[in-house]
């Protein structure tokens, strides 16, 4: 008789108790993990945004000088705490780059202009270029 009376009882057993823990305990692992490597991509997102933006200023601030007569530069910023580095080089086009007639005198006053950006640890540095075509006065 007291068989029949546990078997109409309500309720979990022990096991599927600590079933159910294990299962939300892996569960909210898997979120908790998520949650941090979500966060690790936007702060690279950020520098990388931020290593586009000085790339397109540095590149901005050359073709908009009078005679693009700056010199090939490099320096060395600190942006949000990040150190972050650049080189700003320039070099006439070959004539066989830019137009397939090289007597044209247009051919000498295009300049290639190539702004490398870095940042990181030593080590694991990451970097960003941008290269566009200026035409000199």
């Amino acid at each position: 008789m007291t068989r029949h009376m546990f078997r109409n009882q309500v309720g979990f057993t022990l096991m599927e108790a600590l079933v159910a823990m294990t299962l939300v305990g892996v569960a909210l692992t898997l979120i908790i993990s998520g949650l941090g490597r979500s966060g690790l991509f936007l702060t690279k997102a950020d520098l990388h945004a931020v290593a586009r933006d000085l790339a397109m200023q540095k590149l901005d601030e050359f073709i908009l000088s009078e005679s693009n007569q700056i010199a090939d530069e490099a320096d060395q910023l600190t942006i949000q705490g990040v150190s972050f580095g650049y080189k700003l080089q320039f070099q006439p086009v070959k004539s066989s780059d830019a137009l397939p007639t090289s007597d044209t005198p247009l051919n000498e006053k295009l300049l290639s202009v190539q702004v490398s950006v870095y940042w990181g640890d030593q080590g694991r540095t990451q970097s960003l270029s941008l290269e566009t075509r200026v035409l000199r006065p």
